[in-house]
């Protein structure tokens, strides 16, 4: 049988090549002309994120860093900001030097990825920070969300303060019941 654009199954793959095509071209098209989307993230957790001691108890780190710059955004699993920061002082945990902290939320492509009531790090700044130990990538934190995951320290004053409420929290620290060990 001689296969020539006579023939309807030749005719029928040449059609469909160039559908896939067109699609492919539409596709790429949109992409390029539409606007960005802002997409907001609504977490929910097993305790109570605003319960210092509990927090405290549930993190494997809290220190004070500096926010040095951003690594990267990790798409997977909903993306996350991957920033690069200098230990400065622990309150529990003993990291140091430079640490990725991996926080929810981010850039992909021309969307943006907001956690709700929650602000993203900024570089420059100072925090307390409150993590856990990565499970994907070996020595990165990921950091608690919530409005105890990170405080802004902005001068020595907020220091001090941060310091004192924080040893406090770590010596009273209750890991919570409601998360599985």
């Amino acid at each position: 049988m001689n296969l020539t654009l006579r023939s309807l199954p030749a005719r029928i793959v040449v059609g469909v090549i160039v559908a896939a095509v067109l699609a492919a071209i539409g596709w790429y098209a949109y992409e390029a002309v539409r606007p960005g989307r802002v997409n907001l993230i609504r977490p929910s957790y097993a305790f109570d994120l605003t319960d210092r001691e509990q927090v405290a108890g549930h993190a494997d780190n809290i220190f004070i860093a500096r926010v040095d710059g951003i690594a990267g955004v990790d798409a997977d699993r909903g993306p996350r900001t991957i920033f690069r920061v200098t230990v400065v002082e622990n309150i529990k945990g003993n990291l140091t030097g430079t640490v990725l902290v991996r926080q929810l939320g981010g850039k992909v492509g021309k969307d943006v990825w907001v956690v709700e009531n929650d602000q993203a790090l900024a570089v420059g700044s100072t925090y307390v920070l409150a993590t856990k130990q990565s499970l994907q990538q070996k020595g990165a934190q990921v950091l608690l969300a919530g409005p105890l995951g990170h405080e802004i320290v902005a001068t020595s004053v907020d220091r001090q303060a941060a310091l004192t409420v924080w040893r406090d929290a770590v010596r009273n620290q209750r890991r919570p019941a409601t998360v599985p060990d």
